[in-house]
């Protein structure tokens, strides 16, 4: 006997059905009971349900599992039980079913498909297992993949339907339900909550190492108390929500404090761009103590040199050398080609007349001086590009692409393209500035100079590349 709610609270409580298929009318004359055996998939395409009770018609009927309980004799009354919270159990006898709000129970797999006996179709025509199905509950159906009655399950992705509805009929027997408290989802949402403070605290106080390991623990401990709860106490626990509270909060978290360090660092590369900078001015304020018109020369060769590299690295040739970080560098490092000036005595750098052959020979180490000066500070800081180019620049300058330069008397292209780049930026500038010893040179003629210059002092196709931008120098 099923005992029906009122009608009023029916359709509020079960699944509805609008239309039913029935057994042809020889086999349901046939049958001692009849129950539907409707099961649907959840949105994910995995079966964990199945509806006990469905409402068609005004009526209320009863599931292929709880018919058969009925037909079998295994149960004599089965009454639908609704709480004043609203929830909704089957009462088998004396056995309470736990259902879900929409008359459902959720479903205790025992594993992959096969858990309960099978016996094929041909071993039953012959009798062979007549004596092992006695006095047994006999589910006959489909297994073949190719009549379509199969189902993806938690533990199996191929599982058919004639064994779904053994295993709902194993829980209603063993009374081994899957529950569905209704306070599981207070829980829930105090797990959610509960971790989300505790991940939000220690990503924001703590390291990466100690985040990864919270995160995994975390992981680790909602996943298994869930298994705890259902394996032990049957009762569902859904750790999803939590979990990807931990997720949400540790992406987050973590972008943020990413961003936070992103920006703390980038303060302090600007800072220390600064400092280099800073540090560079007070170089050339220490060389324009010892000469005035070499602190304004040092100025001025930075723009020259970068407005060359500029032009140049629209060459294939120099695209991919003369980057624009490069370039950067070699505007900062290009007032440090003089530096080792400082250390040439008074009476040579301030000599109002042309030098001596000797004297010439001591104003030469200002090359070797400044490479001292670099190299040493480079020792002392590391492998750093900025004081690398600089002490290339600075002790390569001079040289000349015949060999004829100094202090090593490189070469063609074994003269660093930096010591190329500065010595036409040098050059002219000495040209067009005025010395103790000369007046200044006419922009046209120190152009005119340069040129004659090409191949024997200077690359000539950097000379070339000078006289494509020679405005810009002169600007």
């Amino acid at each position: 006997m099923l005992q029906q709610p009122g009608v009023a609270d029916k359709q509020a409580l079960f699944t509805h059905a609008s239309s039913a298929v029935c057994n042809i009318p020889v086999l349901a004359q046939a049958a001692s009971a009849q129950g539907f055996f409707n099961i649907r998939p959840d949105v994910d395409g995995i079966l964990r349900r199945a509806p006990l009770i469905v409402d068609q018609g005004g009526s209320i009927f009863p599931s292929l599992a709880v018919a058969t309980i009925l037909a079998a004799g295994k149960a004599k009354t089965v009454l639908v039980k609704v709480e004043t919270t609203g929830t909704v159990s089957l009462l088998i006898d004396k056995v309470t079913v736990p259902l879900d709000e929409r008359g459902n129970l959720l479903i205790r797999f025992r594993g992959p498909s096969r858990n309960i006996p099978y016996f094929s179709a041909a071993d039953i025509l012959d009798g062979n297992v007549s004596e092992v199905i006695q006095d047994r509950i006999v589910f006959i159906g489909t297994t073949a993949a190719g009549l379509k009655d199969i189902h993806a399950t938690p533990y199996d992705p191929v599982f058919p339907g004639v064994e779904v509805h053994a295993h709902i009929l194993d829980n209603l027997l063993s009374g081994d339900f899957i529950r569905r408290p209704s306070w599981a989802s207070g829980t829930e949402a105090m797990l959610l909550t509960t971790f989300g403070a505790i991940t939000s605290a220690v990503l924001v106080w703590f390291g990466p190492l100690l985040c990864a390991g919270v995160l995994m623990a975390g992981t680790a401990g909602l996943w298994m108390g869930a298994a705890w709860c259902l394996g032990s106490h049957g009762i569902y626990l859904s750790p999803l929500f939590p979990f990807l509270a931990l997720i949400a909060n540790f992406t987050l978290l973590s972008l943020l404090k990413y961003y936070r360090e992103y920006q703390r660092l980038h303060a302090k590369t600007r800072e220390l761009s600064l400092v280099q900078e800073v540090t560079l001015e007070t170089v050339a304020n220490v060389a324009e103590t010892r000469d005035p018109e070499t602190g304004g020369h040092i100025k001025r060769t930075q723009h020259y040199i970068r407005a060359l590299a500029k032009h140049l690295q629209r060459r294939p040739k120099f695209k991919h050398i003369l980057t624009d970080s490069t370039i950067e560098l070699l505007f900062r490092s290009a007032p440090l080609h003089d530096l080792g000036k400082v250390g040439v005595a008074d009476n040579i750098l301030l000599k109002p007349d042309r030098l001596t052959e000797d004297e010439f020979e001591l104003m030469k180490l200002h090359t070797t001086y400044a490479y001292k000066i670099i190299a040493a500070a480079e020792q002392r800081l590391g492998n750093s590009s900025f004081l690398r180019l600089a002490r290339e620049l600075a002790y390569s300058h001079q040289e000349k692409w015949d060999g004829s330069g100094y202090p090593q008397g490189l070469e063609g292209e074994q003269i660093p393209l930096s010591g190329r780049l500065m010595a036409i930026a040098d050059v002219y500038d000495a040209l067009i500035s005025r010395r103790p010893y000369k007046k200044a040179m006419p922009h046209e003629e120190a152009v005119k100079c340069i040129t004659a210059g090409r191949g024997a002092h200077f690359d000539p196709e950097l000379v070339d590349a000078f006289l494509e931008i020679k405005e810009q120098f002169q600007d």
